[in-house]
């Protein structure tokens, strides 16, 4: 009858995604347990364990939630490691030579798009990271999050990690494309940067995929990020904004806010106001551009995953 019941369970688990060492150790659990009631004497322990494959569902949704959460926490620490290496490399840029112009290097016309990249997909992957991060802490009290919720999680972590990808391979083209310019050692250290951060970001992505495998509990909608900030949303000039039912009036204050900073932070750097409204306005177009794009990817505004 023990046998019988880890053969059932064994199919069960495989047919739930519970695969290799996980469903190992399942019915290695499962044997022990049944092996110990039969000791004490209890009647058919195979019954009373339940029925394998609903015992498979709730391990399924189990490893499921917890692996969906281990691997944002591996994917954002990939990602800040990124971060200090992305910070970093631009920091020794007037060391190395100062920036080099806009519509300079080697490549005619590479150079604005690399900005571009540099500049963005960083951007990007922070947001898309930091959402990931909040969700994960709120389903922290959860064993079991429904599917739609851990899809959503899914999907911020590759969307931080392809952007972070993106960004690797746009500084690594930049200190191509800026030989001559910069120093040579400020090139080879960046190349070298880029493909040591690079396995990161894989190994990442793969334990984001693998968590993606055992079957979720069916569980309702995957909310937004309005719900993971549930309790600011509660703060009484915030609640009055009425966001959570007009989320693009929260891109809209957003874009405003960013654009305000830019503009400050133009204005300072560049030592007229006319740069600073180019920068504002690029970041705050950049914003919205990307709240269109995405904002139902990242759980910005409500999904119906």
């Amino acid at each position: 009858m023990t046998d019988d019941f880890l053969r059932g369970l064994a199919s069960s688990l495989d047919a739930v995604g519970v695969r290799g060492s996980a469903a190992r150790r399942v019915l290695l659990e499962a044997r022990d347990h049944l092996e110990e009631a039969a000791r004490d004497g209890e009647e058919d322990p195979a019954r009373q364990f339940g029925d394998p494959q609903q015992v498979a569902r709730l391990v399924a949704a189990e490893l499921a939630t917890g692996g969906t959460r281990r691997a944002t926490f591996t994917s954002f620490g990939a990602l800040a490691l990124t971060g200090l290496g992305y910070v970093a490399v631009f920091a020794l840029v007037p060391a190395a030579g100062g920036w080099t112009d806009l519509f300079g290097g080697r490549v005619a016309g590479a150079a604005p798009v690399l900005a571009l990249g540099v500049a963005l997909l960083p951007q990007i992957a922070f947001v898309a990271g930091t959402l990931a991060l909040l969700r994960a802490f709120r389903m922290d009290r959860t064993p079991e999050a429904g599917a739609a919720e851990l899809r959503l999680l899914r999907h911020q972590n590759w969307v931080a990690l392809g952007a972070a990808g993106g960004t690797i391979a746009a500084v690594a083209a930049y200190a191509l494309d800026a030989q001559g310019d910069l120093a040579s050692w400020w090139v080879w250290a960046t190349l070298g940067l880029c493909l040591a951060l690079a396995p990161l970001l894989v190994v990442a992505g793969v334990r984001v995929a693998r968590a993606g495998a055992p079957m979720a509990a069916p569980g309702a909608a995957a909310g937004d990020v309005f719900d993971d900030l549930d309790s600011i949303m509660r703060i009484a000039p915030l609640r009055r904004l009425g966001l959570p039912a007009h989320p693009w009036r929260f891109a809209l204050l957003g874009a405003a806010a960013v654009g305000a900073v830019g503009f400050a932070g133009g204005w300072y750097a560049e030592g007229d106001p006319g740069s600073g409204l180019v920068r504002g306005g690029f970041e705050a177009v950049a914003l919205v551009i990307c709240f269109a794009a995405l904002g139902r990817t990242l759980g910005l505004r409500r999904t119906k995953m």
